[in-house]
């Protein structure tokens, strides 16, 4: 048996994190095909798409397992979150990427509160 450590309430609101945090890792890997066509740094494009690509796997990794609400969906979300808050860091010191990276981490403190806050599955 599969012990369920979020609530559906949390579920809910992590699914929903978890999806925007999807479509930032999109929006970075957009940024990384932007810079690739139109011509840039090919060292930083390439850290860049391996961020995005992370970001987005993890994310749906964790969208995934998380019907299960088990601590492989926890597992997953707060891979997601360390990984957004990383890149998040990463990026935010350059000007051309700072809303991005502001983003990225405002959605990956919000994935890893609610991945590691303790819940009560019993709720509804």
């Amino acid at each position: 048996m599969v012990t369920q450590i979020y609530s559906t309430d949390r579920e809910r609101r992590l699914r929903l994190v978890l999806l925007v945090s999807l479509v930032a890792g999109a929006l970075l890997l957009l940024l990384v095909l932007m810079v690739l066509l139109f011509g840039g740094n090919l060292v930083a494009t390439a850290i860049a798409g391996a961020a995005g690509s992370l970001i987005v796997l993890t994310a749906w990794w964790a969208l995934r397992s998380l019907p299960d609400r088990d601590r492989r969906a926890r597992t997953a979300a707060v891979a997601n979150g360390v990984t957004a808050l990383v890149a998040g860091f990463v990026y935010g010191t350059s000007p051309d990427t700072a809303i991005l990276a502001l983003a990225l981490i405002g959605v990956a403190i919000a994935v890893l509160l609610l991945a590691l806050l303790r819940d009560d599955p019993e709720l509804t």
